[in-house]
């Protein structure tokens, strides 16, 4: 009894037919009556307008007031009830045209009644949609700013659509495809989403009934999406977001919600004013939580059975052609603040925030706050349908930013995103428009896509949630370029073909690809060099040398060659985490990243990286793809017991030194950083084994004994692995900064090192870190003769004498080979090497990297047959 009946009624004189939108035109009357007198009227509100958008002739002419009551479908899909004008006859429309009029007179008696002349509001003015998120501890409150592209790249989801489905098909986007970018703002339409029974793990618990800790200890975060419709054509469209304590009571959050309304569309002054009449007049303007009644609860007109033939399920079609006229229809009937269909819930002072949000996540689409606010000194109230916890997107990123990077034909690009509440994300590429890709994290634009834009829509999901009103999508600013020419992969088009995984003997074939792909660290460091002579890069534009455009075509290229294993060096920390590793990742390889330096505030942030394809190798855990620092290394192999266990007296010899030289010492342990990667990898087909090893030494010209040294340990670590995993061959791959000639190399492949090596042992007692630095040397120490034992394989190079690169790295004051592949025995027989440019062929280019060569190094790549 203490509810009140509310009816629209909407005429159109074009019966049912298509037309223009200039001859199109419709009359309504809202009639609002105290269910227990039916002669009071309390309220009337009359308007005509006319339709600025040619009508469909399957759109739905009468509606009735939203929202609703809803039926369920076989597979529990909610969907709104619609009325069609097709089929009533024209003494229906007679009928509602002599209502109209009685309504208006029926409220002037009204008014005159009661000496009061009733002051229209438009109550349908305002309206929008409030989604509450509990945020755990670990994501950011203002995720949506920080981990999100530039809103400068951020785009209408709606402007895309699906293959070669009818223009407008905008299905994929959810049952809805609502979201924030759309001037206007819909209803919210709820998924027949039972939050109560979902218990996922990690973020999705937060859906059991009960509150969770995360909810206690966590944040809220509310984004408000509220749309003027009053004028069609100039629609006004506002976003405001919050984040509050869980634990803040509901008044407070309602009171800072009307605070930024009116701030937004009414004058603050104003709602002083208000609140100074409203206190003398005893009125509360209070907040109202409201709940969609059960079906059971609503009540349709009483003439239902000439009014069913005119019922029909459909969905919406929120495009941008037809939602303006479709949003007059669903205007929601309010009287203080509460709405048809809906009930209000009571609660207390100390009711917060998280309650109703909690209570709302349980039932997706059934709650409304509605919310007094005071515009040109009316109130008006304003409903926001509750959407509790969607599947929401944290973070969106790609290598280089969506405005930065540069894409390239048969170069795949990915995007990476973060959830919450969503197990699954739909990514779906478009090339201007047309979609190319349904379902992916990553594409890889075709010769066909040259000259056009790529953009990827996003729409997070979870069972029971369509994703509907949470897709994001996001435009590439640069469009897609032709590759410009390679030289070195000109010479190598035999490798670029698809590869057996076995030759005709059943003896398996392994690819090994080497390269120092130049770190963005220290060409940026180059470039910002104000006096270009200091500059090694100086012969090359800035346009070629940044990472955006570099990386890019060092992936295509290392992906041409369908290695099965790629030992990277001067890797940056972000080029792996943005590029390397995602793109590796979807391309079907394992793989991980190892820093050098020697802390957290050295400056340093570039390593190296090694990968591995999973359909020749098995899984590696995490814990066996090892990381070791040579500081380390030289505290292990110093230690006593472990040096009698084993045969490397070069070891001993080499504390011994340490112990000596205080100043080198001081350099290998607290100035380098280098590292060494070790990798036991599996084969799938046959079980057999191999330790594939990764490093880059130290550069300086007067550091050759610290090279060996380092190298000396390197070796001893990759023995260890080699025995204890059954004696399995090994491969070393890096930039050892050692020419051929070097001790270096004559350790390697001569297993033993002469004392009275004089280029090598040079600068044992003058080598200096910093001017200086070293105090006083200790001119008495000597060289020492460095050997492997029996126990130590035997290693080979990649290339052999005849194949020997005439270089590896190249700039303007310095050319040689620098990057090796060796293997041991196993083999031995049977290797191919890929061809390497020559000097000559390359110093056109005056010197690397350059809009050609997109690093100071080239590629190195081996076959190895497996005895």
């Amino acid at each position: 009894e203490d509810c009140s009946v509310s009816t629209e009624i909407v005429i159109d004189n074009n019966n049912g037919k298509n037309c223009s939108s200039s001859s199109s035109s419709s009359s309504s009357v809202q009639l609002q009556a105290d269910a227990r007198d039916d002669d009071s009227v309390c309220s009337v509100q009359t308007e005509r307008y006319s339709s600025d958008v040619e009508e469909r002739e399957d759109a739905p002419i009468i509606h009735a007031a939203s929202p609703l009551p809803t039926e369920e479908t076989e597979e529990g899909e909610r969907r709104d009830l619609f009325v069609r004008q097709k089929g009533i006859s024209n003494h229906r429309a007679s009928k509602k045209n002599n209502t109209e009029n009685k309504a208006n007179s029926i409220a002037k008696d009204a008014e005159s009644a009661s000496g009061q002349v009733h002051e229209d509001i438009d109550c349908k003015q305002w309206r929008g949609r409030m989604v509450g998120l509990f945020l755990p501890p670990h994501v950011d409150q203002a995720f949506d700013a920080v981990a999100k592209p530039s809103h400068s790249r951020r785009v209408d989801p709606s402007l895309f659509q699906r293959g070669s489905g009818q223009d407008g098909d905008l299905s994929f986007l959810g049952s809805g495809q609502w979201n924030p970018w759309y001037r206007e703002m819909p209803v919210l339409k709820g998924c027949n989403n039972k939050g109560a029974s979902l218990e996922w793990e990690n973020d999705m618990s937060i859906f059991s009934v009960e509150k969770s800790e995360k909810e206690k200890e966590g944040s809220i975060s509310l984004d408000i999406y509220l749309f003027n419709q009053n004028d069609a054509v100039d629609a006004k469209a506002i976003k405001i977001h919050m984040v509050r304590n869980p634990s803040e009571e509901i008044s407070k959050t309602c009171q800072r919600i009307q605070i930024s309304l009116e701030k937004k569309v009414g004058n603050a002054t104003e709602r002083k004013r208000s609140k100074k009449k409203c206190g003398q007049e005893g009125v509360s303007l209070v907040p109202l939580l409201l709940e969609q009644q059960d079906k059971s609860d609503v009540h349709l007109a009483e003439d239902k059975e000439a009014l069913a033939t005119d019922l029909i399920l459909e969905t919406l079609t929120m495009n941008l052609c037809s939602l303006r006229s479709d949003l007059t229809h669903l205007s929601p009937k309010l009287a203080d603040g509460e709405l048809e269909g809906y009930k209000p819930i009571g609660y207390t002072e100390n009711s917060t925030i998280a309650d109703a949000i909690h209570r709302a996540k349980r039932h997706s689409g059934r709650h409304v706050l509605s919310i007094p606010i005071n515009i040109e000194a009316k109130t008006v109230w304003v409903p926001l349908m509750l959407d509790s916890c969607p599947p929401t997107i944290t973070s969106v990123s790609t290598f280089g930013s969506f405005q930065h990077t540069h894409i390239f034909e048969r170069t795949p690009i990915v995007v990476n995103c973060t959830c919450l509440y969503a197990t699954h994300v739909r990514i779906s590429w478009f090339v201007d428009g047309n979609e190319v890709c349904p379902d992916s994290s990553w594409y890889a634009p075709t010769a066909s896509d040259i000259g056009k834009r790529v953009a990827v829509v996003l729409v997070p999901m979870r069972p029971g949630h369509d994703g509907w009103g949470c897709a994001e999508a996001y435009e590439f600013q640069r469009f897609v370029e032709p590759l410009p020419e390679m030289p070195v992969m000109s010479l190598r088009e035999g490798w670029k073909v698809q590869r057996r995984c076995n030759d005709d003997d059943g003896a398996s074939n392994l690819r090994v690809v080497t390269y120092n792909i130049l770190a963005d660290q220290n060409a940026s460091r180059d470039v910002e060099k104000q006096n270009e002579s200091e500059r090694i890069y100086s012969h090359c534009e800035l346009k070629h040398i940044i990472k955006w455009r570099r990386h890019a075509l060092i992936v295509h290229e290392l992906l041409d060659y369908q290695p099965d294993i790629i030992c990277l060096q001067e890797v940056d920390a972000d080029v792996f985490r943005d590029l390397l590793h995602p793109v590796m990742n979807v391309m079907g390889y394992q793989g991980y990243y190892s820093q050098k330096g020697v802390g957290v505030g050295d400056g340093v942030r570039e390593g190296c990286a090694l990968f591995w394809a999973l359909d020749v190798f098995e899984n590696v855990r995490v814990p066996d793809m090892q990381t070791h620092t040579f500081r380390e290394m030289i505290e292990a192999f110093s230690c006593e017991e472990r040096m009698h266990k084993n045969q490397w007296k070069s070891l001993r010899d080499m504390s011994d030194l340490l112990q000596k030289h205080d100043h080198l010492r001081h350099v290998l342990f607290n100035k380098l950083g280098h590292v060494l990667q070790t990798v036991v990898l599996t084969k799938r087909c046959d079980g057999e084994q191999v330790v594939v090893g990764n490093t880059h030494l130290f550069y300086h010209p007067h550091a050759s004994h610290i090279r060996c040294l380092k190298m000396l340990m390197a070796c001893r670590q990759l023995e260890i692995q080699h025995m204890e995993n059954q004696f399995c061959p090994i491969i070393l791959c890096g930039d050892f900064n050692s020419h051929p000639d070097s001790g270096v190399m004559k350790l390697l492949l001569n297993r033993y090192l002469d004392s009275g090596n004089g280029r090598t042992w040079k600068h044992l007692c003058t080598y200096e870190w910093e001017e200086g630095a070293a105090g006083n040397l200790h001119h008495d120490v000597e060289a020492i003769d460095l050997e492997f034992p029996p126990s130590f394989p035997k290693f080979a190079s990649g290339y052999n004498d005849e194949e020997c690169p005439e270089f590896t790295h190249l700039i303007e004051a310095f050319v040689c080979t620098l990057d090796y592949i060796l293997v041991t025995e196993n083999f031995a027989d049977n290797m191919s090497s890929a061809p390497t440019p020559t000097l000559d062929s390359v110093k056109k280019y005056i010197a690397m990297p350059n809009e050609n060569f997109p690093s100071d190094h080239i590629s190195l790549a081996c076959d190895l047959s497996w005895r």
